[in-house]
């Protein structure tokens, strides 16, 4: 079994893709990954970013981690809830607004 690995997704307002987005780096953390957990942090959305992230949770059976915040503090703030809460051999962050193509990660990994 090779290491685990915590993905961390700050995401703020991100009610449309977020969805999206994390099917995608749940279909690729399947394939490639024994232990994997994926933690988004909610930083205050005022949509429906954090209803969506819990009805994928129910489905993952523990593999995706909402985290929240209760106001808006700040990308750097999310993704240092974030990194202090995981619980991966390593860990690797990308944007809820699909900006990085999760399946690019192949390119750090393959170096480990």
């Amino acid at each position: 079994m090779g290491p685990s690995l915590s993905v961390v997704i700050p995401a703020f307002n991100e009610e449309e893709s977020i969805e999206t987005t994390l099917r995608g780096i749940h279909s690729y953390l399947s394939k490639n990954f024994d232990e994997f957990e994926m933690l988004v942090v909610d930083d205050g959305s005022e949509y429906r970013t954090l209803d969506r992230c819990l009805a994928l949770a129910d489905d993952w059976g523990g593999r995706l981690k909402p985290l929240v915040h209760g106001t808006h503090r700040g990308y750097g703030a999310a993704l240092r809830t974030g990194l202090f809460s995981a619980r991966g051999d390593m860990v690797f962050y990308t944007d809820a607004d699909q900006q990085y193509d999760i399946s690019e990660m192949n390119l750090f990994v393959d170096h480990l």
